[in-house]
């Protein structure tokens, strides 16, 4: 056989080594989307921690092998070990622009009851500016500030001129940052993080980036400890008087 030859078929290969694991991925992913509309319309147990995730396909965790490999399964996970009690998750998010999450997963979402709420969007479809702290402003003004975490930006290019803009809204609202740059230039600085469905994370790169959440989080159920109650209780207590 010619050398042109078997480079031939080494590269048919190649192919369709690479193709066969985009189509699982692909597969894998619908199957994601899929178990969070499912959950979504599950009964919320009494004494559930209602987790709610609003955002782009990092947050849906298009890439992983399975939906609770995303960052908001294993905080999920994460929270139901530590607390001993079921968690609920209303994950609207969606693969659209920054600005669907107003339009769109907003309205889907019960906030008052809404016990720890995670963000992240770096869909920005090159926006301006302002367009971006507007956006960003009307989500603060629809969360529960003190219960939510907004990722910061993962510093893709052409992100570093929108972080700023981020830390200020996060900071001025009182939302909790996860500092998802610190991971990814530390620890998480590899090549192996990635899904055959770039520039999309595989399960272990959402592990690296649930890291970046866990600290945060902890914050929000130091404060759910400290108040003896969910937001639910409290909204309760509050109709009851």
């Amino acid at each position: 056989m010619s050398k042109l030859a078997v480079a031939g078929a080494i590269a048919g290969v190649v192919v369709i080594f690479v193709g066969a694991n985009v189509a699982i991925t692909s597969i894998q992913s619908l199957a994601t989307v899929g178990y969070w509309e499912t959950q979504l319309g599950q009964p919320v147990p009494p004494d559930a921690i209602r987790l709610v995730a609003l955002g782009d396909s990092s947050v849906e965790g298009i890439g992983a092998s399975q939906a609770m490999d995303s960052y908001v399964g294993r905080i999920s996970t994460y929270v139901g070990q530590k607390t001993g009690r079921p968690v609920h998750i209303a994950n609207v998010a969606t693969g659209g622009p920054i600005s669907d999450i107003v339009s769109n997963q907003l309205p889907r979402v019960d906030l008052k009851t809404a016990d720890i709420v995670i963000v992240a969007d770096d869909n920005l479809n090159g926006m301006s500016l302002a367009q971006y702290r507007a956006t960003l402003e009307a989500i603060a003004a629809a969360v529960p500030a003190n219960r939510t975490v907004i990722s910061d930006l993962p510093g893709l290019p052409g992100e570093e001129r929108y972080q700023p803009v981020l830390t200020a809204v996060a900071d001025e609202h009182g939302m909790l940052r996860a500092d998802v740059k610190a991971i990814f230039n530390g620890g998480g600085r590899r090549l192996d993080i990635f899904s055959w469905l770039p520039p999309h994370l595989n399960s272990k790169g959402y592990r690296y980036w649930f890291e970046a959440f866990k600290p945060q989080v902890d914050v929000i159920l130091r404060r759910l400890a400290v108040n003896g109650t969910t937001a639910t209780s409290v909204n309760r207590q509050e109709a009851v008087s």
